[in-house]
């Protein structure tokens, strides 16, 4: 089941649960990136995600944060603004330069554990890759735990995303970068969201999904 097979009654009855501040946060992993957490448990959570394109800082290929998967499977809905979903496949052919660092990300009580694994190639996958949003032809789209993406903002209004996360099956995610050192999270990143901001953050995209 995806968000496809909901209602907007059935989401907005989601969106009006308790907000859960202690796992909402401001600069959620990237800089520009604000998340309202809702309803968390083991078996499902929701969750509000807005892109704010002025607080962000893509990197050299306009992709807000680097290649990375999850420990979950979840689904998305772009109810305000533009973005573009780029999936990618590992490649460990020798023929190809091995340019990517695929790291382990593991978040503990103490922060951050970050341990490179090995070098591969990463390549789009066109056939995943597209564009979601309100002014597009589709606004939600799926990822499993194995998938390898990232997403890139279209310069326009602040993205909001409705996100349906799924069951967690694992603990840990990997992230891949081209810096032979790893790389490393932003000073900012993981500052507390103010319960007011969390609330217009609500409503905003409760307006959007209304719209």
């Amino acid at each position: 089941m995806d968000l496809s097979d909901f209602g907007k009654e059935t989401i907005r009855r989601a969106l009006s649960r308790e907000i859960d501040l202690e796992n909402s946060f401001k600069n959620y992993h990237v800089p520009g990136v604000d998340y309202v957490c809702l309803g968390r448990t083991p078996e499902e959570t929701w969750k509000i995600y807005r892109i704010d394109l002025r607080r962000s800082k893509p990197n050299k290929y306009g992709w807000l944060a680097l290649p990375h998967n999850h420990a979950y499977s979840f689904n998305t809905l772009v109810v305000g603004g533009t973005l573009k979903h780029i999936v990618f496949q590992e490649d460990f052919d020798a023929f190809y330069e091995k340019s990517w660092l695929r790291s382990r990300y593991l978040r503990t009580p103490d922060g951050v554990e970050i341990t490179p694994e090995g070098w591969c190639d990463l390549v789009i996958d066109g056939k995943r890759t597209d564009c979601y949003g309100t002014t597009e032809r589709q606004s939600w789209y799926t990822c499993d735990p194995d998938d390898i993406h990232t997403i890139m903002p279209m310069p326009l209004d602040p993205v909001y995303m409705i996100l349906w996360q799924h069951e967690t099956q694992r603990e840990s995610t990997n992230v891949w970068t081209t810096e032979p050192g790893g790389f490393s999270v932003d000073g900012s990143c993981y500052a507390p969201l103010a319960r007011s901001n969390a609330e217009a953050i609500r409503k905003k995209a409760l307006d959007l999904l209304d719209s």
